[in-house]
């Protein structure tokens, strides 16, 4: 019998990452992968090109307006807007140049704080997977001060085609409240010729830390 078959859960698997636009050959206009999770400065790479000449634009909201940002390139490398965008419009990423290049360069944006350090945000890689959820013993790791209990288990689901976990996924079953579970292990369990399916190991956090 499929794993699919024994399925009693439909989970969605989200994932983190600092790049609102992820790694791509530069267009003329462009739309971000993801939005901010907050206000943020917009950290653009451009590299890999003939010259790496020319103007990104970013178009979005600023302390809830309309407002936009041009970075100039003259080279390889990496520019910060000084304004903080709450969100990036759609097709609001703008290049002037650098799509000409008779080698393209790539581009790619990183959300980060005033002090450049990366923000992370959220963003779902699947939404509603059928699992099988595979219960273990539950245990107690003693913190100072007070403790707090870690429910163990698996979740088990047939090789999907187009995505993979990772360790650090969050995996949210929606058909059990919502309840969370984090990602601490992803073995792959083969059969003869090909990958058949995946055992997820995960943890889920009771009760709290003082």
């Amino acid at each position: 019998m499929s794993l699919f078959a024994l399925a009693d859960r439909l989970v969605t698997v989200s994932r983190q990452t600092k790049f609102s636009l992820d790694a791509t050959a530069a267009l003329a206009t462009m739309s971000a992968d993801r939005q901010p999770a907050s206000a943020s400065r917009l950290e653009v790479r451009v590299w890999g090109g003939t010259a790496n000449t020319g103007t990104v634009t970013v178009s979005g909201t600023v302390d809830g307006a309309s407002d936009s940002e041009a970075l100039t390139f003259t080279e390889a490398g990496y520019k910060t807007t000084q304004k903080q965008f709450s969100a990036i419009e759609a097709s609001g990423i703008v290049t002037t140049g650098l799509a000409d290049e008779t080698t393209v360069p790539s581009i790619q944006i990183t959300t980060v704080g005033r002090d450049g350090s990366a923000i992370s945000m959220n963003y779902a890689v699947v939404t509603e997977w059928p699992m099988a959820f595979i219960p273990k013993t539950s245990s107690w790791p003693q913190g100072s001060p007070g403790s707090a209990e870690i429910e163990m288990g698996k979740f088990a689901f047939e090789r999907p085609e187009i995505w993979s976990p990772r360790e650090g996924d969050v995996f949210v079953d929606t058909t059990s409240n919502d309840s969370e579970w984090l990602v601490v292990g992803v073995p792959q369990f083969r059969g003869q010729l090909y990958q058949h399916h995946w055992e997820v190991k995960v943890q889920r956090r009771e009760g709290s830390l003082p």
